[in-house]
């Protein structure tokens, strides 16, 4: 992590995004239904390593390892989560703002 100053000259870490993770999905598969799906995906958005955060692609991106690739589901499944970004990114931040 690196120690900058933000607009309102106040310090603060900047973290690095991450957009393709190495190896294997950390967060286990439950299913895919769109309960199952948002819940990973958050899950998923969540496992980031200290000083890390993952963008939406990270998702999208292990959908992989679960559903065969290239399939209409998984098309789908990654075009739900990109269509849910919102959903998925933001009770992150709402989570984070509450401790």
């Amino acid at each position: 992590m690196e120690l900058r100053k933000n607009d309102l000259g106040e310090f603060e870490f900047e973290v690095t995004k991450i957009v393709i993770p190495a190896g294997h999905c950390p967060v286990e598969w439950k299913g895919t239904t769109t309960r199952h799906i948002l819940r990973w995906a958050r899950n998923v958005i969540a496992s980031a390593p200290d000083g890390y955060q993952y963008t939406i692609d990270v998702p999208m991106y292990w959908v992989k390892d679960f559903v065969e690739c290239p399939s209409d589901e998984w098309r789908r499944i990654r075009k739900f989560i990109k269509d849910n970004e919102y959903r998925i990114i933001r009770v992150e931040e709402e989570e984070d703002e509450s401790e």
